[in-house]
């Protein structure tokens, strides 16, 4: 188990997007269970670090 809130809690130094992303009532298979919402991230994600976009910083 993972305590989500823990995690949200900690003061990352580069994160992307600024933020941890969730998925809502899903399993540890989020690509399987919803894979046009994942594939929506992914795409996002891929054009960012292609085109060299900077992660959001968080101090």
């Amino acid at each position: 188990m993972i305590d989500l809130d823990h995690v949200d809690s900690v003061a990352y130094g580069n994160l992307w997007e600024g933020r941890c992303h969730r998925m809502a009532a899903l399993g540890h298979a989020s690509f399987w269970e919803a894979l046009d919402d994942f594939d929506r991230i992914l795409e996002r994600f891929l054009h960012d670090v292609g085109t060299g976009r900077p992660a959001s910083r968080i101090v």
